[in-house]
């Protein structure tokens, strides 16, 4: 090894790899300086530093094999010949060392006197597109120049756009008798929603082409921010011209991340969701949007036919028709489409990609871990997107993550600060987390703001129960049952008034409201006849009568098969000794690709074990359950089980887990249809547990916590 050092040292390979690595850093400083100077493409400054690189091992080859001479370049025969370097024997020596000190200079110049650019702080704005209005009298343009505008805009980092449905909803109550989005009427629901800019938009006809216009006004004041315009040649070039509108909107609002095309179907198209090329296909796809919005899915799927016959490429249009189908119980074709858009996967813009990836996982495969990712990944790459972000936090409810959820909600809060929806979503993860003072004080706003909007009232409700203000829980549900709006109504406030009961142990009271609530004609297959039959099943349970408790369960199983039904029958009937019947639904369930039906599954199948004299089994059954998915009702089973094998202390353990997470238990199956009755006997199975491992005093409190409130 001496032997080779001393050779590299005298054939001067050192000395040359130093002169060239000096030399090519300078090249490669003054390049970064140069090259953006003059606009020169990025692949330019690649090149050179791969090209460095690249020479290295050929200059250490040159060096070892030739000298300079006063001769020019000669080779290097071995030790023994005398050769005379041109530059002398120590002067390459000073060559490199200067020139290396010139690169070192350079470098700690640029370090030390340029501070590293750091982009400009965009802050979030968000947006709502009104109607265009129409010049051409030409149908086809009629509602779908606002969902090419919202595919070119959904997507930039830094605007959120208000869903253009549920401000239509809006604008109806602003305005009544309203149709679709008028600019007027947009304007009334941006400032109630607290939206940031108003796009206004025309089309109209020049010579045989079209021009494209959309102006950003201040909702406030009216005031306008810009006006862009975009030319058209002929009317399949409009979706292209909407998309460069897109692009220069987002400019003008501050979006610096339009860097790059994505020319994936050959679409006129930034980053984001890609137009096409036919704009009849387009007109048809927006249609059937909406029509599924409406939930009319037999007609959006008609149309999401019409658009993928127009543009057989179209991935994210097959995705959305998959969605149409499995809505209206068309599993196997809602399957085949989802395998054809699954197989234009490579084809669609990053963003269909991860979107349509999301909405399988989450709806047709009830995946919720695959969901969560596809999903996380699309609101870290497009954090403007509402509706992802939306969808993210909905998983993360789903998910058990009410933590993480509030978070997002808060995002969205913060984007729009007067959307009651998301503001109530807000207060609705803040009580399942078990924060109910937060719930109560987000869904105050709402409710101050608009008392017609029903959800903001269960928060509302559940906190009053929280503070032991029965009278001001009833008083709450009253409100939510005679609110006009909202996804919750009537049906959900009948079982608010009764849970309220049941909690408070006043059964007679719970009765004569469900049966106040049960048609004497017979009931429609309905979710809500057959939530007031798993009611009054309870009701009859708690008061010891037993074969109306598993007649009113059996017949809520005949009215729908929704989980939560299912779950809750189960359990009635295992309480009432219908073990038979309760064991065929948690095997029907034990079938199931749901993670929670699985899991719901095996507690009914510990329920019936418990019951059956079996606790130790139950204890062994609970257990694995909760490696699928940890539910508050297994810790509950988990601590009767315990209970019931003499494990005191295992048992007030899982007792103490249950009251720590309360927010769970207020709608045990997370469909915002109340359960908080099951909190009413905690008190008492706690002081069971007490009593075994001899605290009297604790014990003693716990009993009578629960008979104040079933005296």
């Amino acid at each position: 090894m001496d032997g080779l050092i001393r050779e590299l040292r005298r054939r001067k390979v050192f000395s040359s790899l130093g002169l060239y690595v000096g030399i090519c850093w300078l090249a490669i400083q003054g390049a970064s300086i140069m090259l953006p100077a003059f606009e020169a493409p990025a692949w330019i400054l690649r090149a050179l530093i791969i090209l460095a690189f690249a020479g290295f091992p050929l200059v250490a080859v040159v060096a070892w094999w030739f000298n300079v001479t006063a001769h020019g370049l000669e080779h290097d025969v071995g030790a023994d010949q005398a050769l005379v370097p041109s530059f002398g024997a120590r002067r390459l020596d000073f060559v490199v060392i200067g020139v290396l000190g010139v690169a070192l200079a350079f470098s700690l110049y640029f370090n030390l006197t340029q501070a590293p650019e750091v982009p400009e702080a965009v802050e979030p704005v968000s947006v709502l597109i009104a109607d265009f209005d129409n010049a051409t009298a030409e149908p086809v343009f009629g509602g779908v120049l606002e969902q090419l505008l919202t595919m070119g805009l959904e997507v930039a980092p830094y605007v959120s756009l208000l869903d253009r449905n549920q401000a239509a909803a809006l604008a109806n109550e602003v305005e009544p008798d309203t149709k679709g989005l008028p600019t007027s009427a947009a304007r009334l629901v941006a400032v109630r929603e607290g939206v940031g800019v108003l796009l206004e938009g025309a089309i109209s006809p020049v010579g045989r082409g079209y021009t494209v216009r959309v102006a950003a006004l201040d909702p406030v004041s009216g005031t306008q921010d810009f006006d862009i315009s975009v030319a058209a040649s002929d009317r399949d070039d409009v979706p292209g011209a909407v998309a460069e509108l897109s692009r220069r909107i987002r400019e003008a609002l501050g979006d610096a991340s339009l860097r790059e095309a994505d020319p994936a179907n050959g679409s006129r198209v930034e980053r984001g969701r890609s137009t096409v090329s036919s704009i009849e296909a387009a007109k048809a796809y927006a249609d059937a949007i909406d029509l599924s919005f409406q939930g009319d899915q037999k007609a959006a799927s008609e149309r999401f036919r019409r658009a993928t016959e127009l543009a057989p490429d179209w991935g994210v249009a097959y995705a959305h028709w998959a969605v149409s189908e499995y809505l209206d119980g068309q599993a196997e074709a809602s399957a085949t489409l989802w395998e054809k858009a699954m197989s234009l996967a490579d084809t669609m813009p990053e963003s269909d990609r991860l979107f349509s990836l999301g909405l399988y996982f989450l709806i047709v495969r009830q995946d919720y871990e695959n969901a969560l990712e596809s999903f996380e990944e699309y609101v870290e790459k497009y954090p403007g997107s509402a509706a992802a972000r939306n969808n993210l936090a909905v998983l993360l409810f789903n998910t058990l993550d009410f933590d993480r959820a509030a978070s997002e909600g808060e995002k969205l809060v913060e984007t729009f600060p007067k959307s009651r929806l998301y503001r109530t979503n807000l207060a609705l993860y803040a009580m399942y987390a078990g924060d109910f003072d937060s719930a109560a004080s987000e869904a105050q706003t709402v409710v101050r703001d608009d008392p017609g909007y029903a959800p903001a009232y269960l928060p509302l409700a559940i906190s009053s129960l929280e503070d032991h203000d029965l009278d001001g829980a009833i008083e709450f549900y009253r409100g939510l049952g005679s609110a006009p709006r909202g996804f919750l109504g009537e049906s959900v406030a009948t079982i608010g008034l009764v849970d309220t009961r049941l909690y408070a142990g006043q059964f007679r009271q719970a009765h004569e409201i469900l049966t106040e609530g049960i048609r004497p004609d017979g009931d429609e297959r309905t979710t809500a006849s057959a939530i007031i039959r798993i009611a009054l099943a309870e009701t009859h349970r708690a008061e010891g009568n037993n074969p109306m408790a598993v007649a009113a369960a059996r017949d809520a199983l005949a009215l729908s098969d929704q989980r939560a039904i299912r779950v809750s029958a189960a359990f009635v009937l295992a309480a009432a000794g219908e073990l038979e019947s309760a064991e065929v639904v948690a095997d029907e369930l034990g079938m199931s690709i749901s993670s929670f039906d699985r899991t719901y599954g095996m507690t009914i199948k510990a329920t019936i074990q418990r019951e059956s004299g079996r606790p130790l089994e139950a204890i062994g059954t609970l257990r694995a359950a909760k490696d699928i998915v940890d539910l508050w009702r297994i810790h509950w089973e988990l601590g009767r089980a315990y209970l019931d094998a003499g494990f005191f202390a295992e048992a007030l353990g899982e007792f103490a887990r249950c009251n720590e997470r309360r927010g769970e238990a207020v709608a045990m199956f997370l469909d915002d249809v109340p359960t908080y009755r099951y909190l009413a006997e905690l008190p008492y199975w706690t002081a069971r547990a007490q009593t075994g491992l001899g605290a009297q005093n604790a014990a003693a409190a716990g009993y009578e916590a629960f008979l104040a409130l079933r005296p």
